[in-house]
């Protein structure tokens, strides 16, 4: 088991069968063996890679053993965990450069998906903004986007982010 262990870290550019046993492992009536099957699996979907295996772990979460759905739910969510490199939370969507395709209406859509209807509170630091930043990074994730991708577009926002606090005078975020 440590071996295969260790040959699954080394490389996490797998084959189909190789992410589909994986997913068989996620219902083993051994707990480690799922526990394992479990944590190679975020591995290879957090990896520069993985986004090309999301569909089969996405699938799997409809499975017929609920053990098996349940982790793979579990994956997905750290798969879909993605945040800036060094900013403590996710930057505003209004932070979206002015290069995206239908910036406007992507800002827009995303606002409206996150806020409760008959509500445009802004609230302090605008957590509406960040959590319309979460639906937007998982959009691009369930379009195919990398990860590294996706993190590279938050960082380009935590930057218009920075500036836009510096000219108004808010303070800097501090890690939490």
């Amino acid at each position: 088991m440590l071996r295969l262990s260790l040959l699954f870290a080394g490389s996490l550019c797998m084959e189909e069968g190789d992410i589909q046993g994986l997913i068989d492992k996620l219902g083993d009536e051994r707990y480690e063996v799922r526990v394992e099957a479990q944590a190679q699996l975020e591995r290879v979907l957090l990896s520069a890679n993985g986004h090309v295996y999301r569909s089969m772990v996405d699938a799997a979460t409809e499975h017929s053993d609920l053990e098996i759905a349940r982790r793979a739910r579990a994956v997905l969510e750290a798969f879909y965990n993605v945040g800036p490199a060094n900013y403590p939370v996710l930057p505003w969507i209004d932070m979206l450069p002015a290069n995206q395709p239908d910036r406007g209406a992507q800002i827009e859509g995303c606002l409206f998906q996150v806020r409760t209807p008959g509500t445009w509170g802004y609230g302090s630091d605008w957590p509406e903004y960040r959590q319309a930043t979460a639906v937007y990074s998982r959009r691009l994730l369930e379009q195919g986007y990398p990860r590294h991708c996706v993190r590279q577009l938050l960082d380009e926002m935590v930057d218009l982010e920075r500036v836009y606090r510096e000219k108004h005078g808010m303070r800097e975020l501090a890690a939490r």
